[in-house]
């Protein structure tokens, strides 16, 4: 419980963690892959295929692996993840 005290450290991780945020997280249903794999600064918009997925990170569309590790950039502007969409 708290005693109304600021707490330097709890600080100092809220900030870390502001910064990163939004953020897409990538869990592998495998149990021999490793743990989950965070995407930071990036909203979700789906999945162009079973081993990929395209998010929106700095205004760009951006196509991930499924192991979170970026494939490529692509030259497609958007502002948010709503304003795109996978067919």
């Amino acid at each position: 419980m708290s005693d109304g005290k600021t707490n330097p450290q709890a600080l100092a991780r809220l900030r870390k963690a502001l910064a990163d945020l939004p953020s897409v997280e990538v869990t592998p249903l495998s149990r021999s892959a490793p743990s989950s794999v965070a995407i930071p600064r990036a909203e979700l918009v789906g999945w162009p295929s079973d081993t990929e997925l395209l998010v929106v990170q700095g205004g760009q569309l951006v196509v991930y692996s499924d192991g979170g590790v970026m494939r490529r950039e692509t030259p497609i502007t958007v502002a948010r993840a709503s304003g795109a969409f996978l067919r």
